[in-house]
């Protein structure tokens, strides 16, 4: 009998990961030549698991935001995911890394909007007009696929991660 390897199936072993905290298996094991427009799909799929479980959308974040990091990885450009309640802190925090796997800790720029963009076409003018403030923020990653090092489409469908900001 084969493995299901549907954006559905795939989405429900990395939530129920998520969820339990243990390593899921890496993507690409399970469907070698996972496109980039694949794992943006696994991606939506795990955000509909958390927000039917009560996770609320309050934003997004973006990945690899920097050209050597890309360049680092191989990526041709940042990726994004959703940031959900109950990822979030407020500064000072104290979070249990107990069930972590590789607890890394990343400076990150949390950016507050004040207006909703709606894409595509927003300009950077517009980008910028929406900004209501800047924040030092920073992002603990641990990814649950079993993965060494980074691979950018493991990282796109990867659970958000906790940030502390103010």
């Amino acid at each position: 009998m084969s493995m299901d390897t549907s954006d559905a199936a795939l989405a429900r072993s990395l939530f129920e990961a998520e969820q339990t905290l243990r390593k899921a298996e890496p993507l690409h094991s399970s469907r070698p030549g996972l496109t980039k427009s694949e794992a943006y799909a696994i991606q939506r799929e795990v955000d509909k698991l958390r927000e039917g479980a009560g996770a609320e959308p309050i934003g997004w974040k973006i990945g690899l935001a920097s050209r050597a990091f890309m360049a680092r990885v191989g990526a041709d450009e940042p990726f994004w995911a959703r940031t959900y309640s109950g990822k979030v802190f407020d500064s000072p925090a104290t979070i249990d890394l107990s069930n972590w796997f590789r607890a890394q800790f990343e400076p990150e720029l949390g950016l507050v909007l004040g207006a909703d963009l709606a894409g595509p076409g927003v300009t950077i003018e517009q980008a910028r007009a929406a900004i209501r403030a800047v924040r030092p923020a920073f992002e603990i990653v641990d990814t649950r696929p079993a993965i060494d090092g980074l691979v950018v489409l493991e990282a796109i469908t990867a659970a958000p991660q906790p940030m502390a900001s103010k």
